[in-house]
């Protein structure tokens, strides 16, 4: 995590090892960092899709389908033509 952490420690908003950050959180099983993660993510660097496609897949991974929703709309407000989020949106609600 160290060798994650320390380009955010230079470059606060370097959504790239952000992300990085959250899935190495989620590789380890523990989506409540990667929701920390993932947030702060998109608090530095809100034009970051994938950011809000991968805090979206931990909230699911917790259960809680509901802000997983949420966050893909959010995406969808922001860019509405994002494939990813429509398709999560759909599988979402299938299920």
């Amino acid at each position: 995590m160290k060798y994650f952490q320390q380009p955010i420690a230079a470059k606060r908003d370097d959504a790239s090892a952000i992300n990085n950050v959250g899935v190495r959180y989620m590789r380890m099983q523990k989506p409540l960092d990667a929701i920390g993660a993932f947030r702060y993510g998109i608090q530095a660097a809100p034009d970051e899709k994938m950011s809000y496609v991968n805090l979206a897949r931990a909230y699911v991974a917790t259960g809680d389908r509901d802000k997983a929703r949420d966050v893909l709309d959010q995406l969808l407000q922001l860019h509405p033509n994002r494939v990813m989020a429509s398709k999560g949106l759909a599988e979402l609600s299938n299920r």
